[in-house]
């Protein structure tokens, strides 16, 4: 049952391999750039949620998607909170009828993460406002 769910499972996996998508960069800096992705998701805080689009512009990147394949490079048990990292218009990315849908919107509302009526998360109450450098 998806509600027994431990805090920090993996994501679940959208079925796209990052090796279809072109990314023209060496393995070494595609590793280096995934670190960097995961390492600033690692900083969400509970209760906040933050955009892929979000996290590319913090990482320096100007393609969102990936950071979803950052994501999708997680394992089982992992620690960081990528069920905090939403889209754009506020949604969870996975189709509700999917148990990745279920899994993500049950660990943000553990969180007292509210979503209305369409499935949105008000970004202007629960968005992170992550704090600049300096």
């Amino acid at each position: 049952m998806w509600n027994s769910i431990p805090p920090f499972q993996s994501p679940p996996k959208f079925g796209v391999e990052i090796g279809v998508v072109n990314i023209d960069m060496q393995s070494e800096n595609k590793g280096q750039l995934f670190k960097q992705i995961l390492d600033i998701v690692q900083h969400i805080p509970k209760g906040k949620v933050a955009t892929y689009g979000q996290i590319a512009f913090i990482a320096g990147i100007q393609n969102p998607r990936l950071v979803g394949f950052a994501l999708a490079t997680l394992k089982e048990g992992t620690d960081i909170p990528w069920f905090r990292v939403i889209n754009s218009k506020g949604q969870i990315s996975f189709p509700e009828q999917n148990d990745g849908f279920k899994i993500q919107s049950s660990l943000l509302h553990n969180e007292r993460i509210k979503f209305d009526i369409n499935n949105r998360i008000n970004l202007k109450q629960f968005g992170w406002k992550q704090k600049q450098n300096g």
